[in-house]
């Protein structure tokens, strides 16, 4: 079943006439589905739900446990990898294994690295050494369509570097930590724009966050939050909140309140918008 677009009561409707078993929200949908929408409908046929784009929270995993009694997987995968994923976490990984919600372990066929992003693609990094996430396998595409100069920097010996950030825990779980372009330098210190993302969802009255560096004569970049919330939270809760989560000099300097954030065709969020809007 395809929606034209996403729409939460249509999803619901769809899910509880249809019996659907199995789906594949990004997390931002699922955080669209607030219990004042879900409970007004009967989830209880879904079997399993995937997700990818983003890995969702521990919160997330909740809200779709509280649906149904069902598995959860989390995918890696890219266009440049077509249909096939490269690495699979499934919920008994943390109920059997204690794995937090991760990317997961390398799928049958492929093969995961965790390089220098500044480096080769020999430039290997050690397990729980951060690096660029660079991915070998049969689904793997040959290039860019009319771009050599692109191709010959993205697909070097049968590898292709991502742009993801991400490192490998010594079981070779794969834990993505967010782009090699929402990297902010802010005042001289490297901080990742999804941890401070991660950490504002973590607030329940957070629906949807996302944070990129603005241009700033003190710190070079700063980092400026924008975020969807429900009611009764406001701006000091969430300082409040992230004052106490993350290091000083993570603590976004602005947070604003949008009533949705922008989203790209497959859901995900997109920070290019608002880069485009509010980073000037």
């Amino acid at each position: 079943i395809l929606m034209r677009e996403f729409n939460p009561e249509a999803f619901c409707a769809i899910v509880e006439r249809e019996r659907v078993t199995m789906a594949g929200p990004v997390p931002t949908m699922i955080r669209m589905l607030e219990p004042s929408i879900t409970s007004r409908y009967d989830l209880s046929s879904f079997r399993m739900m995937l997700c990818a784009g983003e890995p969702p929270s521990p919160s997330d995993i909740e809200r779709i446990l509280s649906w149904a009694d069902t598995d959860i997987r989390c995918l890696y995968l890219a266009s440049e990898s077509a249909p096939g994923a490269a690495t699979l976490w499934q919920l008994r990984d943390q109920t059997e294994l204690g794995k937090p919600v991760c990317a997961g372990r390398p799928v049958p066929g492929a093969d995961v690295r965790i390089v220098d992003p500044d480096g080769t693609i020999r430039d290997v990094l050690p397990a729980g050494q951060s690096g660029e996430i660079v991915l070998r396998g049969p689904t793997i595409s040959l290039g860019y369509l009319d771009s050599p100069e692109l191709t010959a920097q993205r697909f070097v010996d049968g590898w292709w570097r991502s742009g993801d950030l991400g490192h490998l825990d010594t079981d070779g779980f794969l834990y993505v930590e967010g782009r090699t372009d929402n990297t902010i330098n802010t005042g001289g210190i490297k901080v990742q724009g999804e941890e401070v993302e991660l950490c504002l969802l973590a607030h329940p009255g957070v629906l949807q966050a996302a944070v990129i560096g603005v241009p700033d004569p003190k710190w070079g970049k700063r980092i400026d939050a924008f975020v969807a919330i429900g009611r009764g939270v406001g701006v000091d809760d969430l300082f409040a909140h992230c004052r106490a989560q993350l290091a000083a000099f993570k603590v976004p300097k602005n947070i604003t309140v949008l009533d949705k954030l922008p989203v790209g065709a497959t859901g995900k969020l997109d920070r290019m918008s608002l880069r485009k809007e509010y980073g000037q």
